[in-house]
């Protein structure tokens, strides 16, 4: 007969329990993470959107998005100002075409 007189299997299912105790808790706030990072945005978009001017956001169906800011070159006076950013914006296409 085995006597276990240093408790090991006690110590055993402990170890084993911490562990996956450990990894639910670490899934649990992985998940939660994002969750709360969409909950963030979700506010941020909320708070101040009667203070956004119409032009710095887009509506894709009911659901509105921030525009990115690609700089005040893109709003051009004339012809010749808008030919020259699109020679900025796609220089590859206009080296062709030369």
């Amino acid at each position: 007969m085995y006597y276990d007189r240093g408790l090991d299997f006690s110590k055993d299912r402990r170890f084993w329990l911490s562990l996956l105790l450990c990894m639910f808790g670490a899934y649990y706030a992985n998940r939660k993470f994002y969750v709360e990072r969409n909950r963030m945005r979700r506010t941020e978009r909320l708070e101040g959107i009667e203070n956004v001017p119409a032009h710095h956001v887009s509506n894709h169906g009911g659901v509105v998005f921030k525009k990115r800011f690609l700089g005040f070159e893109k709003y051009y006076r004339n012809g010749d100002d808008m030919m020259r950013w699109y020679q900025k914006a796609y220089p590859r296409i206009f080296k062709s075409a030369e």
